[in-house]
């Protein structure tokens, strides 16, 4: 059926307007720096680039954004078909948006559009604030204070890094910089939190951002300090895989905060807050189902809870009269470096990528997942999808942000992973842009990196978490 008609959230009926779709879709491709950044990035590795971006190769920016807007229409139609009087809601418009820009392998217009989606629905949902939304998704002042940093060092492109991995001496020092600065700023949430003190800890982030050393990391420092602190986590509370639905590729979308028995979770964080005993449950995770119970847990009173979470900033998971109660530490590796021969960044998604890889690809037995570069690969659609979601916008309401970046990271990530990276080409044949684009990106980064040892990372950093102990 046409489409004709929209249903706004308030439940009026209006026309639908194709104009305005497109300029939703420009102006997020504005904010990222144009469809283009897309189209080059890919073309500087491939030459697929041609075949996957050929229908827009000739048009204007606006014209992309408007062939994108018929693409989106025509998505919709297809997805009501069959359905009788049905007028699709401005969610299900934004919906088929997302699915034409990343089936059209714009990706970052794609994150762009959706943080901006989902950051307008925590602030219609009163869960940030108008002057808390950041259309960048970003911490822009310790971004800003990681540039400067990443300058004076010299590493502020992937040439200088090389230069300096040459270098023996200069890379050691490096590693101590980078190392001393994280410390320093875990030190200075501690202080933080001491001028502060709350019941809770909540430690979130994205996928690979290295919740877990900052963590055990933060504990450590609370406890020198004579605090006694109980970890919780919620890897635990995860309904299990039989009560997810698997797709065509064999995977499932276990990143979401839905993943969680999240009525189990809020049920026993009130009991805990309340001075009550609770069981944990048991999540075993190579059978991908929860059994029994774990162990059993109550707060005393002066205890600090610490919660390791990638859902700990989600309102799903906790609601306002719970998390009224946390004070909230956000990690984010903040590694802000160029490739100078061309001037594009290095993409901090891409980064996390690398460094999920290279820990799910370790064996079991070293602390990994076992799983072959080629899953996280072809997984880490579902972790962007939900970070974009559920837990960049609500970046803002941290009370610290802890920069987890480490200027030498990508040296030893590619002394660990680039004889594994995957073969790209199935992820082509099968469409997955997704995928194949993140992969010649990851590829392409490499590339241009010189690769170092771990020898002299510490054996307590957070980069261990990812390329496990030194060998």
């Amino acid at each position: 059926m046409r489409v004709a008609k929209v249903c706004k959230r308030n439940g009026e009926v209006v026309p639908f307007d194709l104009e305005k779709i497109a300029d939703s879709i420009f102006q997020a491709a504005r904010s990222t720096g144009g469809f283009r950044q897309d189209i080059d990035l890919l073309s500087s590795f491939t030459p697929r680039a041609e075949r996957i971006y050929r229908q827009f190769l000739d048009l204007k920016e606006g014209e992309i954004s408007g062939e994108l807007a018929l693409q989106s229409s025509a998505y919709l139609e297809g997805y009501l078909a069959g359905i009788e009087e049905h007028v699709p809601s401005v969610e299900q418009v934004q919906d088929a948006i997302e699915e034409v820009l990343k089936g059209q392998g714009f990706l970052d217009v794609w994150e762009s559009y959706r943080l901006f989606r989902w950051g307008r629905a925590a602030v219609r949902a009163g869960h940030i604030s108008n002057e808390q939304f950041s259309k960048s998704g970003l911490p822009d002042e310790k971004w800003s204070e990681a540039k400067r940093w990443n300058r004076k060092q010299g590493v502020d492109t992937l040439e200088g890094l090389s230069t300096v991995v040459a270098d023996p001496r200069a890379f050691r020092e490096l590693i101590g910089l980078s190392t001393e600065r994280y410390e320093l700023d875990l030190d200075e949430a501690v202080r933080k939190f001491k001028d502060n003190p709350l019941p809770v800890i909540v430690v979130a982030g994205p996928s690979a951002s290295g919740k877990t050393t900052t963590t055990n990391k933060i504990i450590e420092k609370l406890e020198a300090k004579g605090h006694n602190c109980k970890l919780w986590t919620l890897d635990n509370y995860y309904r299990g895989l039989k009560q997810l639905k698997e797709d065509q590729f064999q995977d499932y979308n276990y990143e979401t905060p839905e993943a969680l028995h999240v009525p189990m979770v809020q049920r026993h964080l009130s009991k805990l807050l309340e001075g009550k005993e609770v069981k944990q449950p048991f999540y075993d995770f190579e059978k991908g189902e929860r059994e029994g119970y774990s162990k059993k847990m109550v707060l005393r009173e002066g205890d600090i809870l610490i919660i390791d979470s990638l859902y700990g900033f989600s309102p799903v998971v906790f609601p306002e009269e719970l998390n009224k109660q946390f004070f909230r530490v956000y990690i984010e590796p903040l590694n802000p470096i160029i490739d100078g021969e061309n001037e594009r960044k290095v993409k901090l998604t891409d980064t996390r990528l690398l460094r999920r890889m290279a820990r799910d690809s370790r064996p079991q037995s070293d602390g990994g997942r076992g799983y072959p570069v080629e899953h996280t690969l072809g997984h880490w659609h579902y972790v962007r999808n939900e970070e974009l979601r559920s837990l960049i916008p609500y970046l803002p309401t941290a009370d610290h942000v802890v920069n987890g970046g480490l200027a030498f990271e990508l040296p030893v990530l590619k002394g660990v992973l680039y004889a594994r990276l995957p073969k790209l080409e199935e992820f082509f044949q099968q469409r997955r842009l997704d995928a194949y684009i993140r992969g010649m990106r990851v590829r392409g980064i490499l590339d241009k990196v010189t690769a170092a040892s771990d020898k002299y990372v510490p054996e307590d950093s957070v980069l261990r978490e990812f390329v496990g102990e030194k060998k």
